[in-house]
């Protein structure tokens, strides 16, 4: 998303959900652009304590954004981060291969 789109998106004010809740705005762009990076984003407490997540962006199931959420207990979460968002996008390439015809569909 271009910088002034994300300018635009963003609330004016970021409320706190849990004290993990990411509440600056420049700590929140630079998150933004980390995902962007690395395809994956987690949610590390930040608004239900004691739950964490893990979630990518499906790009080939439609023209809208779809993307999915794995939430986890935060004791299974810590430590797991990269075996978890590993498996996740492993399941979104194939699930995107599939929806755009690359991938057998049994």
């Amino acid at each position: 998303m271009p910088p002034e789109r994300q300018a635009r998106a963003l609330p004016s004010r970021l409320a706190p959900l849990t004290a993990n809740t990411i509440t600056d705005r420049a700590a929140l762009r630079d998150e933004l652009n980390r995902i962007r990076v690395d395809g994956v984003a987690y949610d590390r407490e930040e608004q239900t304590e004691g739950i964490c997540a893990v979630g990518a962006v499906l790009r080939g199931v439609s023209v809208e954004l779809v993307a999915v959420s794995v939430p986890v207990p935060a004791q299974r979460f810590y430590g797991r981060e990269a075996e978890l968002a590993g498996a996740l996008l492993a399941w979104v390439s194939k699930v995107d291969a599939w929806f755009n015809g690359t991938e057998d569909r049994k």
